[in-house]
């Protein structure tokens, strides 16, 4: 098992999860940094400030404010027009 740090992350790390299929471990001296991230975000979100991507569109939208109601698709969106795609299937090395 890989714990992931919070600095340092390097090509040889990436590359023991992708290719080697190592499991990853987030150590908990890494959640109190994770949690005031995930906080700050939450408080960017509940204020009419224009923050990219968390109270506005995207690229076109990007000057767009939008809703509470909007910003829940939004996220979900994105989510999902990253997981769909055309063309030959990647191999997993390149997708893990």
């Amino acid at each position: 098992m890989i714990n992931i740090p919070l600095k340092n992350l390097n090509p040889g790390i990436v590359g023991k999860v992708a290719c080697e299929k190592e499991k990853v471990n987030l150590p908990k001296e890494n959640h109190p940094r994770i949690n005031s991230a995930y906080k700050f975000i939450r408080k960017l979100k509940d204020t009419n400030k224009p923050v990219y991507g968390v109270t506005t569109g995207l690229g076109a939208l990007a000057n767009v404010i939008l809703s509470r109601n909007n910003l829940k698709h939004l996220q979900k969106n994105l989510i999902l027009s990253h997981s769909v795609g055309a063309g030959p299937h990647l191999d997993p090395e390149i997708v893990r």
